[in-house]
């Protein structure tokens, strides 16, 4: 795993129980939000696929793959 992973790990999920407790600013109170957890064969597949900056789907039957591009940030 990357460095201090555990740390950007721990303050994703701080922020996502945030979202569930509905503490955050104007985002909607979630009602379900898995705790995530570091998984290094993900990590590696996420990895690779950035560097190639390849948009296909892995056909992993377990992930789904989220596609954006814009020139500004939206927070």
């Amino acid at each position: 795993p990357p460095q201090n992973y555990e740390r950007y790990l721990e303050d994703h999920n701080k922020y996502r129980r945030l979202v569930l407790d509905g503490k955050v600013r104007e985002q909607p109170q979630a009602t379900f939000m898995y705790k995530m957890k570091w998984n290094a064969a993900l990590a590696l597949l996420a990895q690779r696929s950035a560097e190639e900056c390849n948009f296909e789907i892995t056909g992993h039957p377990t992930t789904n793959v989220n596609k954006a591009a814009s020139p500004v940030h939206n927070y």
